[in-house]
């Protein structure tokens, strides 16, 4: 119904590897086209919001156990 092979059907299922128009011709295919508008809905809604929610996003470095540091005495 997609009008492609099965070999692509396949590598995008098991991959997700497919360009932009292979997957609305799936969509089409099987008849979920309108769920794809959640794709292009802009969920930020300043700059200041997408700053935040980056900076919260970011990975941070454990410290060092504190019997690793330098702090830490021997008996």
């Amino acid at each position: 119904m997609a009008q492609s092979s099965l070999s692509s059907v396949r590598r995008l299922e098991a991959l997700g590897q497919g360009g932009f128009e292979f997957v609305v011709r799936i969509a089409q295919a099987l008849q979920v086209v309108d769920q794809l508008n959640a794709l292009f809905t802009p969920t930020v809604e300043s700059i200041a919001q997408a700053e935040l929610e980056e900076s919260l996003a970011k990975r941070q470095r454990a410290r060092a156990p504190r019997s690793l540091t330098k702090a830490s005495t021997w008996p």
